[in-house]
């Protein structure tokens, strides 16, 4: 227990704190003091989109052995190349006007592309599709975005029953782009959208929902110049992923601090004649429990660092920033604010000084009533109930394939359908093994012998010629369990060669890779969070 001296303490600080917030003057310098802040981190915000890194890297765990082969192939030359599959298809065979077609569109790549080498015409056995990739040779991802809508529109089909995709680790990654292209924007229109809603139903006030959004509209500005800070100065990683999920983060607690701050507030108002009084009472009240609150879920996000996957262990330093900008904006500027406007906020429902609050009246008054007499029962019946509904995650399957991991069907996705309807399912994203040069041969003959490997070749050794690349292609779907049976098989295999030092990656294995990571992390990082929230609560209690 807390000794009654660091009570004192405590109390001391909080008073002290409530006291210079609510100054008579005070509210005024914190609102200048913040729009200060806002134009100096603004452009430090703006640029956080400009260091969003979405290359495959950072999603995938840190030393995993396709992580070392996505560094290894810079080694090699085209090593870096992104490959773009372009597949012809027709339900019932091609046609020799469909061959015409191909041929014009070659001719038509080389001269909008030529510095994009392109590899021979390869038709299916029952004639109803081919393929030929193009290399992309810029290892500026922005260019080869540009590039591969130029390309789908240069090659758009307007034959009937002609159908022509770009799929392939180019197709897929423009996809991934769209994806996460304004990401950010979208997510913080709609979560804006959410809070709006939800504050307009919780104080029926046409006025009062417009202070804590502009708040944590101020918070948001602060985090995502944290996390410009976190890249620029500490060289953490920020993809697509983190930064639409961080202002999810602001927004959700700025948005949970303040309805506890302002509930607190309008209760004051109904024994204090004065809004400062008021507000002074409701900060000592209400701040202790948003620290609490929100010290929980940044320690808690921290725990992320022990994360296997980047892009989970980036996701910790950037959201705990997000929810301590949250909680300096909720304590600071929102009772500034508050202040400034003046009781007259809660209009129509304003808190008169004197008058009785309705809690008693209310369906939530009546459920605290009902819940504190019977406490037993209640805690009994609510964690058996919880219990029975926690059984819902055993059957979680996270084990999603690639055509799971789109919500719609992308071009690229659409692609890899029709030549898996031809071709060997993996065609379009072969695997790729490194492997020690002087080993190469007894390392094609064992990938050979996999059951699910339709072919292996050599494609190269690195600069030195120390180490040799091989393509493997499977019949398995991209992405699936049986692709991840292979990948697993060929891994077992080549680790049986001496002296190989032999690695597997590519498209199959990086989701493998991710999928076991995740895995590992579960089993890690989720008791770790448990733990340091169940000690928490044990200093707090």
């Amino acid at each position: 227990m807390k000794s009654d001296q660091s009570r004192a303490q405590e109390t001391g600080i909080l008073k002290t704190y409530a006291a210079l917030i609510t100054a008579r003057r005070a509210k005024w310098l914190i609102l200048v003091g913040w729009i200060v802040v806002l134009a100096a981190v603004s452009p430090l915000a703006g640029r956080l989109g400009d260091v969003v890194n979405n290359d495959a890297v950072t999603f995938l765990p840190e030393g995993a052995e396709s992580s070392q082969v996505s560094v290894l192939q810079g080694e090699f030359a085209n090593g870096d190349d992104l490959n773009a599959v372009i597949v012809y298809q027709r339900e019932d065979g091609l046609t020799s006007a469909d061959f015409e077609v191909v041929e014009s569109d070659r001719r038509a790549i080389v001269e909008a592309f030529p510095e994009y080498p392109l590899t021979e015409t390869v038709i299916s056995d029952d004639g109803r599709a081919l393929i030929f990739n193009m290399a992309f040779i810029n290892d500026d991802d922005d260019a080869v975005v540009e590039d591969l809508d130029a390309l789908r529109e240069l090659i758009e089909s307007d034959v009937e029953g002609l159908n022509v995709k770009v799929t392939g680790p180019a197709g897929f990654l423009r996809d991934l782009v769209s994806v996460f292209d304004g990401i950010d924007t979208t997510l913080l229109a709609a979560t804006a959208t959410v809070v709006t809603i939800l504050l307009l139903l919780t104080y029926r006030s046409p006025f009062l929902w417009i202070l804590p959004l502009l708040t944590v509209a101020f918070a948001n500005q602060l985090a995502n110049a944290s996390a410009y800070g976190l890249v620029e100065i500490f060289g953490v990683t920020v993809n697509g992923q983190t930064q639409g999920i961080l202002p999810i983060l602001v927004f959700g607690a700025g948005t949970d601090y303040a309805l506890l701050l302002i509930a607190r507030y309008r209760e004051e108002l109904r024994v204090h004649e004065r809004e400062h009084d008021a507000m002074r009472a409701a900060l000592r009240s209400a701040t202790p429990a948003i620290l609490a609150s929100s010290g929980t879920v940044v320690i808690g996000l921290l725990c992320l660092l022990f994360a296997q996957l980047n892009s989970n262990q980036s996701l910790g330093p950037v959201g705990a920033a997000g929810i301590l900008g949250a909680l300096v904006a909720m304590i600071t500027l929102l009772p500034a604010l508050l202040l400034i406007v003046g009781r007259r906020v809660f209009w129509p429902f304003v808190p008169q000084y004197g008058s009785a609050a309705a809690t008693g009246r209310s369906v939530f008054g009546r459920i605290g009533e009902w819940v504190s007499g019977r406490p037993r029962p209640v805690w009994i019946g609510t964690a058996l109930l919880l219990a029975v509904m926690a059984l819902g995650v055993i059957g979680i399957d996270t084990k999603l394939t690639q055509a799971e991991q789109f919500r719609t069907q992308p071009d690229a996705l659409v692609g890899q359908e029709l030549i898996a309807q031809s071709f060997p399912a993996g065609a379009g994203q072969p695997t790729t093994v490194i492997v020690a040069s002087d080993r190469t041969d007894e390392a094609l003959t064992s990938v050979a012998a996999i059951p699910g490997v339709v072919e292996a070749f050599p494609a190269g050794v690195n600069d030195d010629g120390s180490l040799a690349r091989l393509l493997v292609t499977m019949d398995a779907e991209p992405a699936s369990a049986e692709a991840y049976d292979v990948i697993e098989g060929m891994r077992s295999a080549l680790a049986e060669i001496d002296g190989a030092g032999a690695l597997v990656g590519g498209p199959d294995a990086e989701s493998l890779d991710v999928l076991n990571a995740v895995i590992r992390d579960a089993k890690l990082v989720i008791p770790l969070v448990f733990l340091v929230v169940l000690i928490i609560l044990m200093l707090l209690l």
